[in-house]
């Protein structure tokens, strides 16, 4: 169980970043809340970095 809201915060930013098992453990109904913050944060990585190449590559073609 979560204590309060600043160990809720660690597990959260533990989750999305992957920095891996933060040691609580959540109540029943909130136990696939981890495992979905670790999957939007693999999209959102995957899509910053897709953003990050596109601007990369308009701003190396604009040298040209």
């Amino acid at each position: 169980m979560v204590p309060d809201r600043l160990s809720a915060m660690y597990f959260s930013v533990a989750s999305y970043t992957t920095l891996g098992d933060s040691g609580m453990t959540l109540p029943a109904h909130w136990r696939g809340i981890g495992a979905f913050e670790a999957m939007a944060a693999m999209l959102m990585f995957g899509w910053s970095t897709a953003v990050l190449a596109a601007v990369v590559v308009k701003l190396h073609s604009l040298d040209t």
